[in-house]
């Protein structure tokens, strides 16, 4: 998976885990629910202002904090599939 879907992976699993929509995360950042949705969907790179914008309503404080977030599952999957290799071999 790239640095954009991984980013976009991200911003869900935060959606979810703050049980915000799609169109209220747009709302809230003051951008265009279309906006978003290229973005989330990987039609459109993201880049480090608008990850600024989202990163308050998802409960992160600033691109920065989606960038470790996106670090951190990117780390937890990988920990999921080295264990799962392990106990199906």
């Amino acid at each position: 998976m790239d640095n954009q879907a991984a980013l976009s992976r991200t911003i869900l699993i935060q959606m979810a885990r703050t049980g915000i929509t799609q169109a209220q995360l747009a709302h809230k950042a003051g951008i265009g629910e279309a906006r978003l949705s290229r973005h989330i969907n990987n039609y459109r790179d993201w880049t480090i202002p608008l990850l600024d914008v989202l990163a308050q309503p998802l409960g992160l404080h600033d691109a920065f904090g989606i960038v470790e977030a996106t670090q951190k599952e990117r780390t937890l999957v990988s920990s999921i599939n080295t264990q799962h290799r392990f106990l199906t071999a």
